[in-house]
C-alpha cells in the first residue's frame, strides 16, 4: 500500500510507488482514517532514524537512487523512440 495526502488538488505519494506501477495505471484510493498520515511527521521520523546514517550509507542509497531514476528514463524514451 501506498501512503499518499491531498495537497492543492493533487495526490502526493509519502511512499515509493512501487516499479510495476505504470503510468496510467488505475489506482483504487480511498481515505484513511489513520491520522499518521502526516507528511510532516513522517519526514520528522525518517530524519530521527537516519540521524546516525554514515557518508558511505548515504552515498549506497544515492547510487541507487540514481541508477532507478536512469532506468526510469530509459523506461519512458523507449516509447518515444529516444533510445534503443
Amino acid at each position: 500500500m501506498v501512503r499518499a495526502v491531498l495537497r492543492n488538488g493533487v495526490f502526493v505519494p509519502l511512499d515509493p510507488i512501487p516499479a510495476e506501477w505504470t503510468e496510467g495505471a488505475p489506482l483504487q484510493v480511498e481515505r484513511s482514517s489513520d491520522g499518521n498520515l502526516d507528511g510532516d511527521a513522517w519526514l520528522e521520523e525518517m530524519n530521527r532514524l537516519c540521524a546516525d546514517s554514515t557518508p558511505e550509507a548515504d552515498a549506497a542509497v544515492q547510487q541507487v537512487l540514481n541508477e532507478q531514476r536512469e532506468l526510469g528514463k530509459q523506461i519512458m524514451r523507449r516509447p518515444m523512440g529516444l533510445d534503443p
